[in-house]
């Protein structure tokens, strides 16, 4: 054994004897009373303190270190512990009457389970003030609130926080109508250590180690991250198609014909069947017009050519030949950070089509104006102030009558704009109108359908709704993706960054010039890290780096089971091993059930099913349904969403 593994006493008593072999150095002797024992008193405390030195030389003994030992380790390659991070929210405080009111940081919120919340900063409210805010019977003052520790324990639901300590006098209840986010729990020892090892190395943004060391190190909401680049499969933005070879589609014929114009044709063939294409090339070998025409467009028995024939022939020598494209060469430059993050959030964006200008500079569609007259039995709208030519209207556009006997969405009659009237048509059947000397309206440009209106990635849209154009309150039910709207990407490479480029769709024409709602979940961060990226004193000057969410798969299931818990306590533990699945891996039924087994459950009903949907680069979702597990790409990752447990009994 060790010298330091052996009892304090028995190694000073063997020292004793192997140097003076013949002190009497037996048990109740004075020897051993008077100067053995007290040595051991003062000699096991060192020895205990060299042990702990010794131990804590070695990362590989993390689990048997306190926290403040592996910091002072780990420091030594410049890693530092994530402290965690505080929950934030707004809590509603009600009262029964307006009242001046000022709540501080002595005021602590609280749920029934004990989380705790103290306002980020003191609010002062006059009684004028809480007047215009009303909810029912109460009036109320939104307060900014924190939780008083770091962790996820501060991520509460909605409708929780219930109680207030030192409140103001009137308070009557407190709630928190949405939901207090952002909670991180301080890095554990074992997390740690899997960071200081990633961490040795050169902190750049240059290998796949060092951006992996300065991303976890510098934002604590980033739980995990992934780096693709040159040559990966999942690297969309270095991908460059090229022309690599031409090959020959029809063979030399004898039978073409052209005529002044851009039209060629051979009735002996089927350029069909022959799989010719756009850009293929028609070569004629005979004739006046000898050369290389492109074709533009082809029927079975004709082509559509550029540029123009300048001759009628029959009987030409020609072939055509078509082209293949390499579409997977990777050239290298480009590096993309996914990341899995703890700092989802729900926002808003308004599309007002009257912010919104078309390609020509067109506004898309005008505020309302109450200018106009019709008169009975009549078609046309006439105006005194307003100019339809100055407002650059067509007659391809349309006229919303807003209110009265005649509202209604109108047709512009083919060639009838003037300055002062225009002739209304709805369908078909000429319109006809009942007086009115006051008519309000608005222009809409029919081509109105999308809009790039986004500073932030969006992960997923969750709710649109149309919106009234003059209140601007909502109307109607919200729309559903994907037969209401769609989103269209136009840039695959970007998708999920805060560089990403795309576009709201509204296809139906009811929607034409509605103001439109969207609400959609962002992450902050990872506008955040691709800032710091781009910093002068960070950037890479030989690559592209882009920051980008992790392709969202959101979970749903439903479990049954039977046990002592109840579902408030389960299920945030089922969300956290589902949101923390590491890049790569799948998400089985069989990790789910052993979990809630190590949590005194004993009975779950197994073979629930799973239900994870995919958003894709391109826009497109994928529904991924299973009992036993589901598979993501590896730039993916699992977010709960709608987990539910339901107990059965104890």
């Amino acid at each position: 054994m060790a010298k330091f593994d052996l009892p304090v006493e028995d190694f000073i008593v063997a020292k004793l004897k192997e140097n003076f072999p013949n002190f009497d150095l037996r048990e109740t002797t004075a020897f051993r009373d008077m100067l053995i024992k007290p040595m051991v008193l003062l000699i096991q405390p060192l020895r205990d303190q060299t042990n702990i030195i010794k131990r804590n030389l070695s990362l590989d003994n993390f689990p048997l270190m306190l926290e403040d030992e592996f910091d002072a380790l780990v420091s030594n390659v410049f890693v530092t512990r994530r402290s965690g991070d505080l929950a934030k929210g707004s809590i509603r405080v009600f009262f029964e009457a307006p009242r001046d009111v000022i709540i501080t940081s002595d005021v602590t919120f609280l749920t029934e389970d004990g989380v705790a919340f103290v306002a980020e900063e003191a609010v002062v409210i006059t009684s004028e003030e809480m007047r215009q805010n009303v909810e029912g019977l109460f009036f109320f003052v939104d307060v900014p609130v924190i939780a008083d520790t770091a962790g996820i324990s501060g991520s509460v639901a909605e409708n929780t926080v219930v109680f207030a300590e030192g409140a103001p006098d009137g308070v009557v209840q407190v709630n928190n109508p949405n939901a207090l986010t952002g909670g991180i729990d301080p890095e554990t020892n074992t997390q740690l250590f899997a960071r200081a090892q990633t961490s040795i190395t050169v902190r750049d943004l240059v290998t796949e180690k060092s951006i992996l060391a300065v991303v976890l190190e510098q934002f604590n909401s980033v739980r995990e991250a992934i780096v693709i680049g040159f040559d990966d499969a999942e690297m969309l933005r270095d991908i460059t198609p090229i022309l690599v070879d031409l090959s020959e589609v029809i063979g030399t014929e004898t039978t073409g014909s052209t005529a002044i114009g851009p039209t060629f044709t051979d009735v002996t063939q089927d350029f069909v069947t022959s799989l010719v294409a756009l850009g293929h090339e028609l070569i004629i070998l005979s004739g006046a017009d000898i050369g290389t025409f492109i074709v533009t467009g082809f029927t079975a028995t004709t082509l559509t050519v550029t540029p123009s024939f300048t001759a009628s022939a029959s009987g030409l020598s020609y072939r055509i030949d078509g082209f293949a494209v390499k579409e997977d060469l990777h050239i290298g430059g480009k590096v993309d950070v996914y990341s899995d993050t703890t700092t989802l959030r729900q926002t808003q964006a308004i599309i007002d089509p009257i912010e919104l200008v078309g390609s020509e500079g067109l506004v898309k569609v005008n505020r309302a104006i109450s200018d106009g007259t019709v008169a009975a039995g009549g078609d046309a709208l006439t105006v005194i102030d307003f100019d339809f030519l100055d407002a650059l209207v067509v007659d391809t556009d349309k006229i919303e009558i807003l209110e009265g006997a005649n509202k209604g969405i109108f047709d512009i009659q083919s060639g009838t704009v003037t300055r002062k009237t225009v002739d209304l048509a709805q369908g078909v059947a000429v319109a006809s109108f009942t007086a009115d000397d006051n008519i309000r309206f608005r222009i809409i440009r029919h081509y109105y359908d999308s809009a790039v209106i986004f500073d932030l990635p969006v992960i997923r849209a969750t709710r649109v709704i149309r919106l009234d154009p003059i209140t601007f309150e909502e109307t109607g039910a919200p729309l559903v993706e994907g037969s209401d709207f769609f989103i269209r990407v136009n840039d695959d490479g970007s998708r999920f960054s805060s560089l990403e480029n795309i576009e709201f769709v509204f296809e139906h024409p009811t929607f034409t010039g509605t103001v439109m709602k969207i609400e959609y979940t962002t992450d902050d961060t990872i506008s955040s890290i691709q800032a710091f990226m781009d910093a002068d004193e960070n950037r890479v000057v030989t690559a592209s780096i882009l920051s980008k969410h992790a392709l969202p798969a959101f979970v749903d299931m439903n479990i049954s089971y039977k046990g002592t818990p109840e579902p408030e306590t389960l299920e945030p533990i089922v969300r956290d091993f589902i949101d923390t699945i590491a890049f790569g891996e799948t998400l089985q039924q069989s990790d789910i059930v052993a979990l809630l087994y190590s949590f005194s459950v004993n009975f779950v009903m197994i073979s629930f099913t799973m239900t994870a949907k995919l958003h894709n680069v391109d826009g497109t979702i994928d529904t991924l349904t299973s009992i036993d597990e589901i598979t993501i790409p590896r730039t993916a990752h699992f977010i709960a969403e709608n987990v539910t447990l339901t107990k059965l009994g104890a």
